[in-house]
C-alpha cells in the first residue's frame, strides 16, 4: 500500500506541477492566463484504478479547476472507501468521485466515445498498467485527440526491450 501510495503522489505531483493550468490556458478564451475561477474545468481520469487510490487522494486535495475524477476499472473490487468519500465531497468542496466499474480499456470504441462525450477535457493518468493496457491507454490518448490534455502512464511490467542476443 506505501508503495502504491508513492506513485501517486508523483502522478499528482505531475499532474499539477503547472502543466495542468498552462495546458487550460490555452484553450481559455481570456487571452491564454488562468488562474482560479478564470481557467477552463477539466476532468481526472484514474485508467484501470484498482483500489482507487489516486482517484481518493486527488479529491482531498482540491485543486482548482477539477470539476470530478472518474475511475475506470473492469475488476469488481469493495470501493467502500470511495463511496463514504463521496458522502462529504459537497459539503467539504471537494470533487466526488466517479466509478465507471466493469469498464474494460480493450473496448476501445466503447470507452473512447464514453470519454469524448465528457463536458471537460480530461486529464488521464495509468499506474500499473500492465501488458497491454499500457498501449490501449496510449490508444486512448491518441484517439482523444485535444480532448486530452494531460496524461502520465506508468507501466509495471512491460518487459523490457533486447538490445543484444544472448551468446
Amino acid at each position: 500500500l506505501f508503495h502504491e501510495i508513492q506513485e501517486c503522489i508523483v502522478a499528482i505531483h505531475n499532474l499539477h506541477e503547472e502543466r495542468i493550468q498552462s495546458l487550460l490556458a490555452d484553450r481559455n478564451d481570456n487571452g491564454g492566463t488562468c488562474s482560479g475561477s478564470g481557467c477552463l474545468k477539466y476532468i481526472a481520469l484514474d485508467v484501470c484504478a484498482g483500489k482507487g487510490l489516486f482517484s481518493f487522494l486527488l479529491s482531498y486535495l482540491k485543486f482548482d479547476n477539477l470539476d470530478q475524477i472518474v475511475m475506470l476499472e473492469k475488476a469488481t473490487i469493495n470501493w467502500h472507501h470511495i463511496h463514504e468519500a463521496n458522502k462529504t465531497a459537497k459539503l467539504e468542496g471537494r470533487p466526488e468521485i466517479i466509478i465507471w466499474s466493469k469498464t474494460n480499456l480493450h473496448e476501445y470504441d466503447s470507452v473512447l466515445n464514453r470519454i469524448l462525450n465528457l463536458p471537460h477535457p480530461v486529464a488521464m493518468t495509468g499506474i500499473h498498467l500492465c501488458k497491454q493496457l499500457s498501449p490501449s491507454f496510449c490508444g486512448l490518448v491518441n484517439g482523444l485527440g485535444k480532448k486530452c490534455v494531460h496524461a502520465c502512464l506508468a507501466p509495471c511490467c512491460l518487459p523490457r526491450a533486447v538490445t543484444a542476443q544472448k551468446n
